[in-house]
């Protein structure tokens, strides 16, 4: 719609001893998008749900579940 949300994903957290990033997406919509150019470029993004265990480089998270207390253990986990 042009009114800017799209900024607020350049923001991203990278926790360093997992090599993981942590992409936080403000709008549903917009995972869909940003996930089909991740796959067009060959990066296998993972979208974060209460039962994900995967350690991957690149972790998709809704505003609605960063948090989350399942997040945050998550999250702790990948920097152990």
């Amino acid at each position: 719609t042009g009114a800017g949300k799209t900024l607020v994903t350049l923001l991203s957290a990278t926790i360093v001893y997992a090599r993981t990033t942590l992409f936080l997406l403000p709008i549903v919509a917009l995972r869909g998008d940003i996930f089909r150019y991740c796959q067009q470029v060959d990066i296998r993004p993972l979208v974060w749900s209460v039962e994900s265990r995967e350690i991957v480089v690149l972790v998709f998270i809704t505003v609605e579940s960063v948090c989350t207390e399942q997040f945050l253990d998550y999250a702790k986990g990948l920097a152990l």
